[in-house]
């Protein structure tokens, strides 16, 4: 058991890491592409047993083959898909472990297309272990690769309920799931080298006391990308991870750790004894039990955190969202909602800390020892540029402000500390503001991004009141388009406020049919890809606005000109007032004749939007011009003449389909050309779209969407 107590220190000492061997980590891609011809095995049946003829056969069959082919390109595994299929998805039972041993060459094995992982029916191959075997086992040399596949069911009374793997793999585009190992990795053991890509691992355990890894144990390389790894568990006393276990190198971007637990130990969701890095990730509602610690993370390893989220982790013990136990490096990452039995509801810090840019605010600690935000048992908390406010020590029916117990670094610049103590920082030292009870902080919600933030309302005190950190990227915790740096200042916090900026368009016309718009290389027209000069529909009457974070819109935001100068208002903007990502204008009088059209928004809260919308039905070969080599274009395609298919250039009336009425409508727009633009420094074209007399007042503060 580790006991910690203000202003002593009792730890455990970290557990000793494996010996294991180490392997170079190789990239995914989503399908292997292999140099060479490489030989191609087919699976026609779901049996498992060993039987087959030539390259066709079981599933063993073919992994046998492919273990004794001595082609350097490799071997190919692939499945009939006249049996397996999305409609009709197959599970083959297996009675013993699939073993990949063949080192002559990359043996890739490829079930049938399952991107997304939400097929109605389940995987087109399941390969299950039937509650009795492990199901693959990757050795030592072996490169291979599994994609499409669902993984379930594996049982193994060492490690390694589903894979085992000591070679080189890569997983892409597979669920692990409902799978136990009594010692470590329910779902996942990896002492090689391997790439998780776009996969789930779901539903695993690991029963022994000491044991590592509900989820994923890894004691060598690995790769975690664009992947979820929840609802696992570690149900010995004093297990670890109760989604990971990592004594090796872990790199986790994009990806999600969650509903997972220990039950007496810890790291409810990662346990960290070797290195370890997460960027642009979720890790909440993980848990251990009484006496545990991190509920979220337990770290005695070296741990790097960036642009991520923790939140509505719970743990008995102490370090409701992280405890922190050797070396933690953590930057534009939101504390939240996590609770702790005795000191630390967002962070535990009993080691190394520097933390630059969190927001740690709403965690609470059900102790009187506290620390509902941050409970710092050493010197050596670092804090920069980082909010620590609105948490709560709750004890009964009594809450207390509880934001710093113990005492961080005095080289701690740049804060905003709210009215529960301040780890001995003082107002106005260090450019620190302390005891501040109003730090103008929303809830935690979708801003954008890749996870949910904590906006700051206008005029909070934490807006441009940070310092600008040398290295700390160029984004706040939202990554790519919100910049960390706005308006010449750096807020203090995870989120920096910044008006939205329109990110997406889409038309919709007709009764069906929409098709998503790109800029064109003269950063003026919205044009569909593949287009340069026009939109070929008739009946567009709808476009829908995508903003990188919610913001309000409303009829005054917009202006619609027409080069022809007709109108097509008066339009309606939906749910106007309220914040949303997604917004739709509708046009009462569609466009249905040749024009160019000019959008402009231009809200309080959003960077100015200006593009042109290019108009000329009938222009199958965008020319500029409809003439009859477009009409031919059409009518070959109603026709399906010399192998022609429909496109959406082909289908001007919005039904969905190219048929003759396309045809006929092109034919009416024979000889059409674009209005022409107006001479450099000519007057705008004529306002058609009336705008509201008076601009609403706009709320910025977010709110969760309608």
């Amino acid at each position: 058991m580790i006991l910690h107590r203000q202003g002593t220190r009792k730890t455990r000492a970290p557990r000793p890491r494996r010996g294991r061997e180490r392997w170079v980590l190789e990239r995914l891609e989503v399908r292997a592409l292999l140099s060479g011809s490489p030989t191609v095995y087919t699976v026609n049946t779901t049996s498992s047993a060993n039987v087959g003829s030539g390259s066709t056969g079981t599933l063993v069959y073919a992994i046998d083959q492919a273990n004794a082919n001595t082609n350097p390109a490799g071997s190919v595994i692939q499945f009939d898909p006249s049996l397996f299929n999305t409609s009709s998805p197959q599970t083959i039972t297996l009675s013993n472990t699939l073993a990949l041993t063949g080192t002559a060459g990359p043996i890739v094995i490829n079930g049938p297309d399952a991107t997304g992982l939400s097929l109605p029916n389940g995987f087109p191959v399941t390969v299950s272990g039937n509650n009795a075997v492990r199901v693959f086992t990757i050795a030592t040399g072996v490169t291979a690769t599994l994609s499409g596949l669902g993984i379930t069911s594996g049982l193994s009374s060492g490690t390694a309920g589903g894979v085992l793997n000591g070679g080189n793999l890569t997983l892409s585009d597979c669920e692990i799931s409902q799978s136990t190992a009594v010692v470590s990795g329910g779902g996942i053991v990896n002492d090689g080298s391997m790439t998780i890509n776009s996969c789930v691992v779901v539903a695993d355990k690991a029963e022994a006391a000491t044991g590592e890894g509900g989820g994923i144990a890894n004691y060598g390389t690995m790769a975690l990308e664009d992947s979820e790894v929840g609802d696992c568990e570690e149900t010995g006393a004093n297990g670890y991870g109760g989604c990971i276990y990592n004594s090796g190198s872990l790199q986790m971007q994009s990806s999600v750790i969650g509903d997972s637990s220990v039950s007496a130990g810890f790291g409810g969701g990662l346990y960290n004894n070797g290195t370890a890095s997460i960027s642009l990730s979720i890790i909440a509602s993980n848990s251990t039990g009484t006496g545990g610690a991190g509920g979220g993370v337990f770290n005695v390893g070296h741990l790097t955190v960036l642009d991520s989220l923790v939140a509505a982790n719970s743990t008995g013990g102490y370090g409701g969202g992280i405890a922190n136990e050797l070396a933690l490096a953590i930057s534009y990452s939101t504390i939240n909602q996590n609770t702790a039995s005795t000191q630390g509801g967002g962070i535990f810090n009993g080691d190394m800390m520097q933390a630059v840019n969190l927001t740690i605010a709403g965690n609470i600690v059900n102790s009187a020892s506290g620390g509902g935000g941050l409970y710092s048992g050493v010197t050596t908390s670092t804090i920069i540029n980082t909010i620590v406010a609105e948490n709560n020590q709750i004890l009964g029916m009594i809450i207390l402000p509880d934001d710093i117990v113990g005492t961080v670094s005095s080289s701690s610049t740049n804060n905003l500390i709210g009215t529960g103590g301040a780890g001995g920082l003082t107002n106005g030292a260090g450019a620190n503001q302390v005891g501040v009870a109003s730090p103008g902080l929303g809830s935690l919600t979708e801003n954008g991004g890749d996870s949910e933030t904590i906006a700051l309302s206008p005029g909070s005190p934490a807006i441009n009141f940070g310092i600008n950190v040398p290295n700390s990227g160029t984004t706040d915790q939202r990554g790519p388009g919100f910049a960390r740096v706005y308006n010449g200042g750096v807020d203090i916090g995870a989120y920096e406020l910044q008006p939205g900026m329109v990110s997406a368009v889409t038309v919709g016309w007709g009764s069906a049919g929409e098709a998503t718009l790109e800029t064109a290389s003269d950063g003026l027209r919205l044009l569909p890809a593949g287009r340069h000069t026009d939109l070929p529909w008739t009946g567009i009457n709808e476009l829908q606005i995508e903003l990188n974070q919610p913001e309000t819109v409303t009829v005054a935001d917009v202006t619609i000109t027409s080069q022809r100068g007709k109108q097509y208002g008066p339009f309606t903007v939906s749910d106007s007032g309220l914040q949303l990502i997604d917004v739709t204008i509708a046009f009462a009088h569609p466009i249905t004749k040749a024009d160019r059209v000019t959008i402009t928004i231009a809200g309080p809260g959003i960077v100015t939007f200006t593009r042109r919308l290019d108009i000329l039905p009938g222009d199958f070969n965008d020319n500029g011009v409809v003439n009859n080599q477009d009409i031919t274009a059409i009518r070959n395609e109603w026709k399906g003449k010399n192998g022609a298919g429909p496109t959406i250039f082909g289908e001007i009336l919005g039904d969905g389909t190219v048929t003759a009425a396309d045809y006929h409508a092109a034919k009416k727009f024979n000889g059409t050309k674009l209005p022409k633009l107006p001479k450099h420094g000519a007057k705008p074209p004529h306002a058609v779209i009336e705008r509201a007399l008076a601009r609403q007042p706009h709320d910025l503060t977010p709110r969760h969407h309608a």
